[in-house]
């Protein structure tokens, strides 16, 4: 980034490729990563997560998961996205994708393959994520951009990511791109559209990965192809608070609008979007499914706001967006996501009623059980 004397200011954006010297990540051997992910998707069976949704894979990590599986050591269900490198040039990733043996739903209810990602926009909070007007049109320099017209990075241009789309959909894979920022989100729309005229896609689940920045078109659009929505509310707790100092709370009205979106019959499957550290309530994104449903809830921000509290749900729909969201994206619906018969023996008992306890109660929600296929992996009965 350049400052106004047209001199790099030292800020590096997206660059970490000019970094010389860099210390390097260490490398594990095949034991170290088998047992951390082991590990980790322990704790995910102990904040009473039944099944998750790994939305960033390649096949090393995807041996990885094999491998779990077949020495019986999944504690909980899987369902992987394969997120390829999108920077290459677009012959290369479509041969790859054409070549790989990959495709939705290939697998079992233990582990499967469930979306085909792109990175189609970048991060909210650094000021890269792909926006419908200039972060110069707020009055200020944001994030260090000198630019008055930078919007935001988009790392695939509609016409490649139509291509990837293409023979990705050629191979039977629900489709899906990280959209962060309203062009983002309509720059996916757009290409989902041009396949829709092409063959309807609403069959295939494709969905908006995290959309944060909605608008009513784009929840139009969506409810018109039948696109659905995995949403990460805890990002309203921590993010938002800082977001509307930067943007203005009026700009903010369209960020996740988890009731506009359901009135509208769009699907919405809740996550967390879980990235660093271990802690359940801790870790940036916590994945805790019951801080969640509290957010959903509530919309209440670390600092003691409600953020536009006409968009809270109710806590009936906030479980179900836990529990029968998930499992419809990932077209698992009629074996798991509600307790009935003739599916699979997937439960969490927890300390207090979801539905009777005060509302605050919600978010310190514990569990004591978590069963998976009839087996207790986490607690005890």
């Amino acid at each position: 980034v350049k400052g106004p004397d047209g001199e790099p200011n030292g800020i590096l954006r997206n660059a970490a490729q000019l970094l010389k010297g860099a210390h390097r990540a260490e490398s594990f051997t095949e034991d170290e990563q088998l047992r951390a992910l082991e590990q980790m998707l322990q704790l995910y069976a102990a904040a009473g997560l039944t099944a998750v949704g790994d939305r960033a894979i390649v096949p090393p990590e995807a041996a990885l998961y094999e491998k779990l599986k077949r020495q019986d050591r999944l504690p909980v269900r899987a369902v992987l996205t394969w997120r390829p490198d999108a920077q290459r040039p677009v012959g290369a990733v479509v041969r790859e994708i054409q070549d790989s043996k990959w495709t939705t739903n290939l697998g079992d209810e233990r582990l499967k393959f469930g979306t085909f990602k792109v990175t189609l926009g970048c991060g909210q909070s650094v000021g890269t994520a792909y926006q419908r007007m200039p972060y110069g049109a707020f009055g200020r320099q944001l994030y260090g951009q000198t630019d008055p017209d930078a919007r935001g990075t988009l790392f695939v241009n509609p016409e490649k990511l139509y291509r990837i789309f293409s023979a990705a959909r050629a191979k039977g894979w629900q489709l899906t791109a990280h959209v962060q920022g309203g062009a983002a989100i309509d720059t996916l729309l757009d290409v989902f559209e041009r396949l829709d005229r092409e063959k309807p896609i609403a069959p295939m689940r494709n969905h908006v990965l995290h959309g944060s920045f909605l608008s009513e078109e784009a929840i139009e659009r969506m409810k018109r192809m039948g696109v659905a929505l995995d949403a990460q509310p805890d990002w309203m707790y921590l993010d938002v608070p800082a977001l509307q100092k930067v943007f203005g709370l009026d700009k903010m009205r369209w960020f996740f609008p988890l009731k506009s979106v359901l009135d509208n019959g769009i699907p919405v499957a809740g996550g967390s979007d879980h990235m660093i550290g271990l802690g359940k309530d801790t870790a940036v994104n916590p994945y805790n499914p019951f801080f969640n449903m509290w957010m959903c809830i509530t919309r209440r921000m670390r600092d003691g706001g409600t953020f536009y509290p006409e968009e809270r749900i109710s806590r009936e729909q906030a479980l179900r967006m836990y529990t029968m969201g998930p499992a419809w994206l990932q077209f698992s619906e009629s074996v798991r996501g509600s307790l009935e018969p003739g599916k699979l023996a997937d439960a969490v008992v927890i300390d207090r009623d979801f539905l009777g306890c005060p509302e605050d109660d919600i978010r310190h929600i514990q569990p004591l059980a978590t069963i998976v296929g009839g087996k207790v992996v986490y607690g005890k009965l």
